[in-house]
């Protein structure tokens, strides 16, 4: 009984000492952040959510299929055959979309991802930087735009950083402000209180982030270019080799 009394006193005096701190509502919004989170997450999978969208993929499986299924069946169409080969086409853009689980109607840019050993990284790098690539209309190969050189990305990256550092910088500005008031005791100053201050460094942070990532898009662009192709020839060179 003492023990628990003990104990009970003991989380009293923590929980008073972390509402008197400075950083006591920060920390007491992060523990109530972290248990409501945890509790929609436990609804969430009371409640069936998880396996009605489980459920739901299964249908749009098989719906896709379906739907394939029928479009091939119209390209044998008597009525429709001057329209084979876009149909073709549209079905070949259908499947690999689907394979890779990403949108894109350009049939080039699949096929390019397709042969890439890693298919996600070149489509998240394509969409990144697409605004700096160009495809060659007869080889249909991609490359940098002929205004986007190697220097102008290194350059583009070094401003980047720059900027990510000065606006980091100013956004912690107002707390490193606190620590000097606070070391040296500074009196009669009115400041940033320190959920201000930390709403403040949140700002120019993601302000920062979109400028950088901006900045960096030529870089995803070349990346794009770089990735390790897969070698057909030698995957089925080792193929024989295990066969025999």
């Amino acid at each position: 009984m003492a023990a628990n009394l003990n104990s009970t006193f003991d989380l009293t005096q923590l929980a008073l000492k972390i509402a008197e701190s400075s950083y006591g509502i920060v920390i007491v919004s992060f523990i109530l952040v972290l248990f409501a989170v945890g509790g929609f997450i436990y609804l969430l999978s009371k409640s069936g959510v998880f396996s009605t969208f489980a459920t739901y993929s299964e249908h749009t499986n098989k719906k896709f299929h379906k739907e394939i299924e029928y479009k091939e069946e119209l390209i044998n169409d008597v009525s429709l055959t001057e329209f084979k080969g876009a149909m073709e086409h549209h079905i070949k853009v259908s499947k690999l979309e689907n394979f890779l689980k990403h949108k894109n109607k350009d049939l080039d840019v699949l096929k390019y991802a397709l042969f890439r050993m890693n298919s996600k990284r070149t489509l998240k790098l394509y969409e990144r930087g697409k605004e700096f690539l160009v495809k060659d209309p007869i080889t249909k190969e991609f490359k940098l735009k002929d205004s986007m050189t190697l220097e102008k990305i290194e350059c583009r990256e070094k401003i980047g950083f720059g900027i990510y550092v000065v606006m980091n910088f100013i956004g912690s500005a107002p707390y490193l402000a606190q620590v000097i008031i606070t070391v040296f005791s500074i009196k009669g100053v009115q400041w940033f209180s320190l959920t201000e201050q930390f709403l403040i460094y949140i700002a120019f942070l993601v302000f920062s982030l979109v400028i950088v990532t901006f900045l960096f898009n030529p870089r995803a662009a070349q990346s794009f270019l770089e990735l390790e192709k897969i070698d057909i020839k030698q995957r089925e060179s080792n193929d024989l080799n295990r066969a025999a």
